[in-house]
């Protein structure tokens, strides 16, 4: 079920298992076997759910952009457990820091990348661990104060087509192309986008990014029936990942040809939408750098 995720699964901190120097071994390793077994088919419960409920959906998708490195089995499991979860770490990395766990608090089952195995037909896989993790507000932590941030979406805009895998082309009037908005024109590669749009950049920059994202799908040849609905999915990420405005996104009607999947295709077009949405990750503050650096101003010239 897991074979097919991303080798960077996780970045889950490293946790030192604290076992009494005499110990049932086999009693130890058929608990790890049940608690691995369990995160599986909560994984795949997740999956199954998100084909059902928009707002578990939508918290699946917060988790992602707040945890974009993470595999979606993990994210799968954190929005079954943790919806809400914004730090997390084991139980020996928030001691390190000096941070204690809350009693009576109960850790958040996670998976993490084990050893490589063969398996009876010849083929290489991984075999996964299950362990518990622990988020922020289960600890003693002081809470942190959310800071305020602005993003310049022009600037974030401009990034975005600096990195896209196909020419953006802002019609003017004289064009007159028959549409009111953002067209992908995947037989030239070219992104349209109306004139009527330009210098709106609040309004733009959600349908920008899923015109993108369509354009991302595109270029790496995807060939399935949910490209609007991927497409829409990172472009959520993208503007939570930056601070923008999300509650026009709507997702209470589910598209058919995602709804009638089963755990695995779900999986797989996660899968998509994870990886479109780290390819289009924004730096603005690199970004805002290269273009007032020596070598940017010459590579412009």
């Amino acid at each position: 079920m897991y074979e097919n995720e991303p080798k960077t699964t996780a970045p889950i901190p490293e946790q030192t298992e604290n076992r009494p120097a005499s110990y049932d071994r086999e009693a130890w390793l058929q608990q790890k076997k049940a608690e691995r077994d369990q995160a599986f088919r909560m994984a795949e419960q997740s999956a199954e759910r998100l084909t059902k409920d928009a707002g578990f959906l939508r918290s699946y998708l917060n988790l992602q952009s707040r945890f974009p490195r993470y595999s979606v089995g993990n994210i799968l499991l954190l929005a079954a457990q943790k919806p809400e979860a914004a730090r997390i770490g084991d139980f020996n990395s928030w001691k390190e820091n000096g941070v204690a766990i809350r009693r009576g608090e109960k850790g958040i089952l996670l998976l993490e990348p084990g050893r490589e195995y063969s398996r009876e037909d010849g083929q290489r896989s991984m075999r996964y661990n299950a362990k518990h993790v622990f988020d922020v507000s289960q600890t003693t932590a002081t809470p942190e104060k959310e800071p305020e941030i602005h993003r310049d979406e022009r600037l974030l805009m401009k990034e975005m087509i600096r990195h896209a895998p196909c020419e953006v082309k802002f019609d003017n009037e004289t064009q007159t192309p028959q549409y009111d908005g953002i067209r992908y024109d995947a037989a030239n590669h070219t992104l349209h986008v109306s004139a009527v749009w330009k210098g709106h950049g609040y309004t733009l920059f959600p349908e920008l990014a899923r015109g993108l994202a369509a354009a991302h799908l595109e270029a790496g040849g995807y060939e399935g029936q949910n490209r609007e609905f991927i497409s829409k999915c990172v472009a959520y990420i993208i503007c939570r990942q930056n601070h923008l405005e999300t509650d026009s996104f709507d997702f209470t009607r589910l598209p058919e040809s995602f709804s009638g999947l089963d755990a695995r295709a779900v999986r797989g077009e996660l899968n998509r939408i994870r990886d479109v949405a780290n390819r289009m990750h924004l730096d603005p503050d690199r970004e805002r750098e290269k273009q007032t650096s020596p070598k940017s101003m010459d590579t412009e010239r």
